[in-house]
């Protein structure tokens, strides 16, 4: 059986007693029966913390899912005394996973500032790895001269667009439901496994005109928790038509 995913079901959850059931020596790895760590995935960096037994104390140094199994990784500093069968109490670092968090919901409100702009883009790749997290969109409406000039207007709006979405403190949601909620061109990002299963995790910023967002990582409970973002620059690939925009955290 896979790895239970403890921060699916809540977010909140730092620590937790798991059960060893798998030891990797060599490559100084466990494997747990339920974790709170997030895996890295989804462009967001896994957690980091400790895992801990009434003798010992080891830093998780990087977690990362099976792509065959999903079991969920766990590299340690030392895997030494630990045992399969064991009990261990996990502990996720709570500064490192708010500033992953922070990271990823600052580039749900990007799209959701696109969405207030009524701007001609789609999502195509987001990347919520600081020091430089980024989301890339497709410019679907041909008559746009992706010019040096348009690309200043573009910040000057973009930014305080999405800092409005932040200020307005709305709750955010995180819920399971039928990828029908989606868009068609959101449905076509989705894995093949999700559109066989009909069913989808989804992230929404809770105010009408904004859309739900499929998405499996870990959000902020409230839009202000974000704090204002700065976007530090707008790139281009002329001939893909995608732009590039690179924030950061306040």
């Amino acid at each position: 059986m896979a790895t239970e995913l403890l921060y699916l079901k809540d977010m909140s959850l730092l620590a937790a007693s798991a059960q060893i059931t798998a030891i990797d020596p060599v490559a100084k790895t466990i494997i747990l029966n339920r974790t709170p760590f997030y895996p890295q995935g989804g462009g967001q960096p896994s957690d980091r913390g400790t895992i801990k037994t009434p003798l010992s104390t080891f830093n998780v140094t990087a977690v990362k899912k099976s792509p065959t199994t999903g079991d969920v990784l766990h590299f340690l500093n030392s895997v030494d005394s630990l045992e399969p069968g064991q009990t261990v109490e996990t502990e996720v670092d709570p500064e490192t996973r708010s500033l992953h968090t922070r990271a990823h919901s600052a580039g749900h409100l990007l799209d959701h500032a696109v969405e207030d702009l009524a701007l001609p883009f789609e999502v195509r790749s987001a990347y919520h790895f600081l020091p430089s997290p980024y989301v890339e969109y497709a410019i679907v409406d041909p008559s746009i001269d992706i010019s040096p000039e348009y690309l200043k207007s573009l910040q000057a709006t973009l930014e305080p667009a999405a800092n409005a979405i932040v200020a307005e403190a709305m709750p955010v949601q995180v819920y399971n439901s039928s990828i029908s909620e989606l868009s068609e061109w959101r449905q076509k990002l989705l894995p093949e496994a999700v559109k066989q299963s009909g069913n989808v995790r989804l992230v929404k910023f809770d105010r009408s005109g904004l859309l739900p967002v499929p998405c499996s990582g870990t959000h902020v409970t409230n839009s202000e928790q974000i704090r204002p973002i700065r976007i530090k620059k707008i790139s281009v690939d002329k001939e893909k038509r995608t732009i590039r925009v690179t924030y950061l955290l306040s």
